[in-house]
């Protein structure tokens, strides 16, 4: 057994008590005792780390992050100018920043050519470090699109998406993402339309309910990207497990979220940043 005592820091424990000085000690994967400055007995051959001046929290958890995508300056360059390849050189590199901000696990709803399930695979068995990974494979679009609109091909496969055009294939593609590794089932529920402002719900109720059923008779969840109030009301009846954005809903459909028990990962800080620098760019919040 090897043993690690932090002590001299400022504890945060994780269940929303104030910070308060306190010692921790590890041993093997386990935290195994937390007690006052002086009071924890660690080996005498335990590795001691100072934490004097600093917090010593739990590692964070991140519902929604895109490990594959790096900073692509636009949809084109991520749906036609970026190999698989590079993208997964490329997410090996994002795995050590989002490790030095302090996630030690996240959630990727949809990767660039489906490489989600490798890199977790990559990362459990030791071929790269990363965080804890829970993943999806591609998102599951219609024909409309999502946020990248027309540059969404109308069958097939690019980037991040798979296209599906009926209910057949959406309950194929859903089993087929499941066989390939998948932890998650992303519906990219809200679309750009050239003429129409802001994201419209561009699957029916029905389509996005088969999905949920058929991940859920495999004991595969779903998540859904949902802008407007009314797809997030859709993707809850329909049975999605996690709201992505929520970006716009009436008090009408948090009672609904409520009510079913259906959590939400907000994105709060995409909006603040749209918000702050989103005219610099052209962008809008509408």
């Amino acid at each position: 057994m090897s043993e690690i005592l932090i002590t001299g820091g400022s504890l945060i424990d994780g269940t929303g008590a104030a910070p308060r000085a306190a010692d921790v000690l590890l041993r093997d994967d386990s935290i195994v005792a937390v007690g006052p400055h002086g009071t924890v007995v660690a080996a005498a051959d335990a590795l001691r780390i100072n934490a004097t001046g600093k917090t010593v929290m739990p590692g964070l958890i991140d519902a929604h992050l895109h490990s594959t995508f790096d900073d692509v300056q636009s949809n084109d360059e991520l749906f036609f100018h970026r190999e698989a390849a590079m993208s997964a050189l490329t997410t090996s590199q994002n795995l050590q920043k989002i490790l030095r901000a302090g996630v030690t696990s996240f959630m990727d709803p949809d990767t660039a050519w489906g490489i989600g399930p490798s890199v977790r695979d990559a990362i459990d068995c030791g071929v790269i470090e990363g965080p804890r990974m829970k993943t999806g494979y591609q998102a599951l679009l219609t024909a409309v699109g999502g946020t990248a609109g027309r540059l969404i091909p109308d069958e097939g496969r690019a980037g991040y998406a798979q296209v599906v055009n009926n209910t057949d294939e959406i309950v194929m593609w859903t089993r087929r993402h499941i066989k390939y590794g998948a932890d998650w089932i992303k519906i990219h529920a809200t679309g750009s339309v050239p003429t129409r402002k802001g994201e419209l719900l561009v699957w029916t109720e029905d389509e996005m309910k088969a999905s949920c059923d058929t991940a859920h008779d495999l004991g595969i969840p779903v998540t859904a990207h949902c802008r407007s109030d009314e797809s997030t009301a859709a993707a809850v009846r329909a049975g999605v497990d996690l709201i992505l954005h929520a970006s716009y809903i009436t008090e009408d459909t948090v009672q609904l979220l409520v009510d079913s028990g259906t959590p939400v990962c907000p994105t709060f800080t995409f909006l603040a940043n749209l918000a702050d620098y989103g005219p610099k760019v052209g962008a809008g919040i509408g």
